[in-house]
């Protein structure tokens, strides 16, 4: 098994197997093309090609972090004296020639679906299947892998819808049939004819072909039918529907089957659902909503409501930052000062007999530095009053005036 993590805009793969896709929360667009039949043989030279798969392909947003299976349909193989295998996922063989390897005229196998699955690998995970095209038989193509109903050829030689292979009926592993064997006539004589080929892979899969003594037409299996989550005619998936949906029968792929994931938009970081790249609707375990965006801690600006561990709610204008309610603030923008979890122009001179002052260092009405100062509310660290027997010298609370100065009215002045 191959393991894909999804980080580039655009994803391809087309070599036939199975892969592990890991996808982080987004809008993506998925498209399968199922694998074509392989080509027959008429009298040991190439009669007809395999026909084609078909192509799906839907939107699907996703909310955290999912784990895809995607199955890679392989093109049938061809041989020329019989029996050869169908492709990877499902591509039905075809039958053998009588006696086995005596003969030239084998029929193709039939083409592997290219399946997306969601969480495991079971047939009950898939949430998208593209079907695989049936081999060709003698001179026939084969039929194209078939939209929500496998196609087959009347004997009338024309293309015509199956009601033996559609959403209810038809191989329920998605395998394609075997093709019919040439039988033999008594005494192991060889009977004139070709054997059928292998019936296409799907969500359910085409019947192989029947052996051919005339018509080439019945000698070329079902095509398998496709299947898209939430596509008109398909059963809803539990987990995931896809929108914008497109499902065709026998799209233009030839050879090997086909996936590509396009990113239309990846969440923001933390994000676990959202419907665009900037609005996320669901952060992650442990994260906050905010603005469309998640945070591990409310961003200034706003607060953690106690009662919703889900968002960050916004603070009152007046606050930088706030705890608790949108009221209490806990930092103030500039020229604003907090004081008793309030923001405001500027301070009170008394709060519980203790002298506030503006700091504009952190924006808060801080206690007047100096004990002794009565009026600090310009400046924290510089006094504009003393309280009484106190002088004001150089914005300081003295008991009594330095030298060369001389008190004017409690307040030290130089001498000149």
């Amino acid at each position: 098994m191959f393991f894909v993590l999804v980080l580039f805009l655009q994803y391809k793969l087309s070599k036939p197997g199975k892969y592990k896709v890991y996808v982080t929360p987004g809008r993506f667009r998925l498209e399968c093309k199922g694998a074509q039949g392989g080509s027959s043989f008429n009298d040991g030279k190439k009669g007809a090609d395999g026909g084609f798969g078909a192509y799906t392909a839907g939107t699907m947003d996703i909310s955290g972090e999912r784990t895809f299976y995607v199955f890679i349909g392989g093109q049938g193989e061809s041989r020329v004296n019989g029996d050869a295998k169908g492709g990877y996922n499902g591509g039905g063989k075809a039958g053998s020639e009588s006696p086995p390897d005596g003969g030239d005229d084998g029929a193709g196998g039939g083409g592997g679906a290219t399946d997306v699955r969601l969480g495991n690998q079971t047939l009950a995970a898939r949430i998208m299947v593209a079907a695989g095209g049936s081999g060709a038989s003698l001179s026939h193509v084969g039929a194209p892998g078939g939209d929500t109903s496998g196609r087959y050829f009347s004997s009338a030689n024309a293309l015509t819808v199956s009601t033996e292979t559609n959403q209810s009926s038809g191989n329920e592993n998605g395998a394609g049939g075997v093709g019919e064997t040439v039988p033999m006539l008594p005494l192991g004589v060889p009977r004139p004819g070709s054997p059928g080929s292998g019936g296409g892979g799907g969500y359910r899969g085409g019947k192989g072909g029947k052996y051919v003594q005339l018509n080439p037409d019945v000698g070329v299996g079902d095509s398998g039918s496709s299947y898209i989550s939430g596509y008109s005619g398909c059963k809803k998936h539990d987990q995931l529907t896809f929108k914008d949906t497109s499902m065709i029968a026998g799209g233009s792929k030839t050879a090997n089957g086909e996936f590509q994931l396009t990113i239309i938009f990846n969440c923001s970081k933390n994000c676990y659902t959202c419907t665009s790249a900037d609005v996320c609707t669901k952060c992650n375990t442990g994260y906050r909503r905010y603005n469309n965006k998640c945070y591990s801690e409310c961003p200034d600006g706003s607060y953690a409501p106690p009662n919703n561990n889900l968002i960050c709610s916004q603070c009152s204008k007046s606050c930088k930052t706030c705890a608790g309610s949108n009221s209490k603030c806990t930092s103030c923008n500039a020229n604003t000062f907090l004081l008793n979890n309030k923001c405001q122009a500027s301070c009170q001179n008394t709060v519980n007999n203790d002298k506030y002052g503006k700091n504009t260092n952190d924006w808060t009405c801080t206690k007047c530095q100096d004990k002794n100062c009565n009026d600090c509310l310009n400046n924290y660290q510089k006094c504009d009053v003393c309280n009484s027997g106190y002088k004001l010298y150089k914005s300081q609370c003295v008991l009594n005036c330095p030298s060369n100065t001389y008190d004017d009215n409690n307040v030290c002045k130089d001498c000149h």
